[in-house]
């Protein structure tokens, strides 16, 4: 969501089932760039990806506060 904030696009998730990283369960990313990809290295994944929206994800009280921690800490940071 913080990218979108930036950069506009659809929030896009995938399952991870069925991967090495299963225990992470979904992988989310801005349409636009996935800025987290590193954390997979280089196993190819054949993730298939599906729009959010927005109200979806923070219908979540959880995903809520931690965009909210994420987004202030982010605005603090370009603030110095």
């Amino acid at each position: 969501m913080l990218a979108q904030d930036y950069f506009g696009g659809e929030i896009l998730r995938a399952s991870l089932e069925n991967t090495p990283f299963v225990a992470g369960r979904s992988h989310y990313r801005n349409e636009n760039e996935d800025f987290t990809k590193e954390q997979f290295g280089n196993i190819p994944l054949d993730l298939i990806f599906e729009p959010r929206t927005r109200e979806y994800l923070l219908s979540n009280s959880n995903t809520a506060l931690r965009y909210q921690i994420l987004k202030a800490t982010f605005k603090s940071l370009l603030a110095e």
